[in-house]
Formats: C-alpha cells, structure tokens, sequence
C-alpha cells in the first residue's frame, strides 16, 4: 500500500511539474489560448482550455485575426481566430491618423553631412526647428542618399503599421567608390551592395546575403519577409526560414 501511495505521489509529482513548465503566451479568437513549452520551446493551442487542436508548432506571429505559424516540420501556414487552417490570408488591419509625421533630410554643412529630423504633424505650424540626429564627414563620399534614392525622405507612424520587422527608413546609404554602406545612430556598416526590399534594407558581402539590423549576410538566396517569415537558403542548399529577430528555422 505505501510503494502504491508512493507511486501516485511521484506520477502527480511529474503532472505538476509538466504543467509549471506550460507558459500561456495570450488567448487568441474564438476560445483559443497559445501555450508555450519552456522546454522544448515549441508552441500548442488549446481550444475551451481542453481541445489541443495544435502543437509542436516552432514559430507563431500574431497577425490581427490570424496566426502565422511553423509547424513541426517547419512548414508554414495561418490559423484563423476559429482555430482553422488556412495556406494563404488576407490581413485587414485598422490605421490610426493621429500619428506623428516626420521629415527626415540630409543636409551638407562645414565639410559634413547631417540627418535632420523634423516632426511636423502635431507641430504643424513648424514652430520647433528640425534637429540633427546623426553626421558624417563629406571627405571619401561619393553619394549618400535615403533608401527612396533622394536627399529627403517623410513617413508617419502608420508607414510601416504592417511590417513585422523592425525597419530603417532614415537610414543612410553611402557609396564610397565600389563599397555601399549604411550609417544608421551614428555606426557605419560597409558592405558590397545595399538594395531597398519593401522597408528592409537588403545587403551583400562575398556574394552572401543578409538584412541589415535582423540576419547576417550569410544566405545564397534570402526571400522579401512575408509578415514574420522570409525563405532562404545556404551555401551548402540547406533552406528554411528566418524571423524577424534572425531565428532560423530549417526545412
């Protein structure tokens, strides 16, 4: 009787144990709450807090009233707010207009350039004089320009509302001779080549290619960000998937 009791201690034991280890991440839809495993670090979605109606997902991206998801083969698709499986959305998310409206613009002044900034939606009467955010020394440029090719670039906060990678808008490109590089808070990257892909900034080195501020320039083959998620692949033809934060997921 007592190595009986002491059985059921130790299996209720482990039960709690698993349970600790089971982190709610939000509650989603219809009756649906995301899970996460501190262990394995995959994902599971309960439906009514019973249903597991997914799990051992690797990836999740909150879009509005769908999920972008990874499955355990690293296969992506979106969950809608009922707990359905979909190939491919259409996202509708609602703008905010009272937002701030910047105009950003390089200006040469005393053998430098400068990056000024100016928000001019709530100052609107233009009280307030742009201030410099970043510099650079003119010597050994050969153009320096914003990523739309121009010496002055605006946006608002609502530019970039459906990007789920950080952007670099007022980001600086410099071509000194055959070399591009980006300054950016007042470090200067160089790379072979810098190309403008749908907000991000798409860079070169030896061939291999990265996003500047989110992957290494180490892909054969680097795929525009879809929400969360851009394809890639290696030099040695492994391909997957990369997030926003760099994580790689391979297929």
């Amino acid at each position: 009787m007592r190595i009986l009791l002491t059985f059921v201690l130790f299996l209720n034991l482990i039960s709690a144990f698993a349970q600790n280890n089971d982190s709610l991440v939000y509650e989603f839809g219809d009756k649906l709450k995301v899970y996460k495993d501190l262990n394995s670090q995959t994902f599971r979605i309960k439906k009514n807090d019973k249903k597991v109606v997914f799990k051992k997902l690797k990836f999740i991206e909150h879009l509005g009233e769908y999920l972008q998801v990874l499955d355990k083969n690293n296969i992506p698709f979106y969950i809608n707010n009922k707990g359905k499986k979909k190939k491919k959305v259409n996202i509708t998310l609602a703008l905010c207009g009272t937002v701030p409206n910047y105009v950003y613009e390089i200006v040469e002044k005393n053998e430098s350039y400068y990056l000024t900034e100016n928000e001019n939606f709530y100052d609107y009467e233009d009280k307030i004089p742009p201030k410099i955010i970043d510099s650079i020394e003119v010597k050994g440029i050969d153009k320096i320009n914003f990523p739309n090719n121009e010496n002055k670039i605006e946006f608002d906060e609502n530019s970039f509302v459906f990007n789920h990678t950080e952007v670099f808008p007022h980001a600086l490109i410099i071509q000194k001779e055959k070399k591009q590089g980006i300054l950016y808070q007042g470090n200067l990257t160089s790379y072979d080549e810098v190309t403008y892909d749908s907000g991000l900034l798409k860079v070169k080195i030896n061939n291999q290619l990265g996003y500047y501020g989110i992957t290494k320039a180490r892909y054969k083959e680097l795929e525009t960000f879809i929400f969360g998620l851009a394809k890639f692949k290696t030099f040695d033809n492994r391909s997957g998937y990369v997030d926003s934060n760099g994580k790689e997921y391979y297929k």
